[in-house]
């Protein structure tokens, strides 16, 4: 697998989606996709006011799958996003069971890509662009299309 399952719900919340915004178009203007970034970590930065304790990389790096398992609370995915066989993960996520669990919040997908910013511009501006080609929003319907469907 070459991404998330949670990666569209991801983008979708950032604003990354095409439909939300950004145009494929400008895929090749690496100057734009990077001074784009420069402005969304700003704004997430001055929304939450992240501190150095809570941008740990190691800790970053762990939080993927719990992030997935609290998508997966959010969304009602079925197995295997319902959970997870590692009880220590299912702790951190806040999962119990499909009907007592912490869902995703805004706050988790944002700090989840401000570490990229961390990163280096750069880095976060190929999130960014990456999430930008993957899917689309279909304003219509309000229904998200996956790869390969635009």
């Amino acid at each position: 697998m070459d991404h998330y399952l949670y990666d569209d719900l991801y983008a979708y919340s950032l604003g990354f989606l095409q439909g939300q915004g950004l145009e494929p178009a400008w895929m090749k203007n690496t100057s734009l996709w990077v001074a784009l970034s420069k402005q969304r970590c700003e704004e997430i930065q001055a929304k939450y006011n992240f501190t150095n304790d809570e941008l740990i990389l190691s800790e970053w790096l762990d939080r993927n799958i719990v992030l997935a398992v609290m998508t997966g609370c959010s969304t009602e995915w079925p197995h295997p996003w319902n959970g997870s066989a590692n009880p220590a993960i299912n702790e951190m996520a806040g999962w119990r069971s499909s009907t007592d669990c912490k869902p995703v919040t805004h706050r988790e997908y944002a700090k989840h890509y401000y570490v990229k910013c961390l990163l280096g511009h750069r880095n976060s501006a190929a999130d960014m662009a990456c999430s930008n080609s993957r899917a689309f929003l279909q304003v219509d319907v309000s229904a998200l299309i996956g790869v390969g469907d635009c």
